[in-house]
Order: structure tokens, then sequence, then C-alpha cells
């Protein structure tokens, strides 16, 4: 009877270590999966909010492995001190309402630190890229007025090769002498 107990133990265990080891896996995949949504829409800001959706996808998995994982530990702990025979049932539901739901699991702090960590540095870089990219269309605008400027020609108005000293001169830019010549 003692031999049949420790295996039942076993299989409780290795189930535990299952669901732990993919809350590790999760975890890992989140984070790459974040990185590489960030590197390929580096120049456009939605990257950023698309990358939230995977975060809170990945956020409840965890959870839901996590949850899993207490329902084993709760199983195995019954299992162990209990007496009566050793039925090698891996069945947790009836354990499900001792704990609190996947949703409510998502903010244990074995998780919820974790995500929120994530998602807070996904809104820190989407505020940074809208003002990124605020200053660059201001500073565009300031550079284009300042080239305009910059682009000032002397023209005589009626251009003649022996000019007197007394000839008038007006300032064109090029863009009004271009439409200047279209209108002729």
């Amino acid at each position: 009877m003692e031999e049949a107990k420790i295996a039942y133990l076993g299989f409780i265990q290795g189930a535990i270590n299952r669901m732990a080891g993919n809350v590790f896996i999760v975890k890992g995949w989140s984070v790459a999966l974040v990185a590489a949504i960030i590197a390929v829409t580096s120049d456009a800001k939605s990257g950023f909010y698309i990358a939230i959706v995977p975060v809170l996808l990945f956020w409840w998995l965890d959870a839901y492995y996590l949850r899993h994982e207490r329902l084993y530990r709760k199983l195995y702990e019954i299992a162990s001190t209990a007496n009566p025979p050793v039925t090698f049932s891996m069945d947790t539901s009836v354990l499900k309402n001792s704990f609190t739901s996947t949703f409510g699991t998502m903010w244990a702090i074995a998780v919820c630190p974790f995500y929120l960590l994530i998602i807070g540095l996904l809104i820190i870089l989407a505020i940074k890229g809208s003002f990124a990219e605020a200053a660059e269309h201001k500073s565009d605008a300031i550079q284009s007025s300042v080239s305009r400027e910059t682009y000032i020609v002397l023209l005589p108005d009626n251009p003649t090769l022996g000019m007197s000293n007394h000839a008038k001169f007006r300032f064109q830019l090029p863009i009004d002498q271009m439409s200047d010549a279209r209108g002729k």
C-alpha cells in the first residue's frame, strides 16, 4: 500500500513540476515576443500598443498555470495525509472552489508585478515615441521655414547685358519665379 501512495504522490509531483515549468516558459516567451514586436515596429508608434495584447494573453496564461499548480499542490497535501486506499485520481475539480479563479490569480504577487512592469515599460515607450514624433514634426516645420528663407535670390526685373547703376531690383524666391514662369 505504501508503494502505491509513493507512486501516486510522484504522479502529482510530476504535474506540479510541469505546471511550474510552463509558468517559466510563458514568462520567457512573453518577454521574447514583446521584444520582437518592438524591434519589428520600432519606427511605428502603434507597435507599442500592439505588444500589449500578447502581454495580456501571456499574463492570463501564466495565472492559469499557477492556479493549476496550486490545485495540484493541494491535491498532493490531501493525498499525503490521507489513509484511505490510493485512487490515483488527478482530478482537481473538487478543489477549484478553495482557490481564486484564473483572473483572480492574475493579481497574485508571483504574477502581477512581472506583467505590470512590462505593460508600464510599453506605455512609457509609447509616450516617449509620441513625444519624439511630435518633436520631429516640429523640427521639420522649423527646418522648412528656415530653408525657404535661406533661398532668397536677388533677380532684376528686366535683365539686360549693359545694366545701368539705377536699375531696379526686387526680392524673388525661386518658388515665386517658377510660379511666374508657369503663369506666362
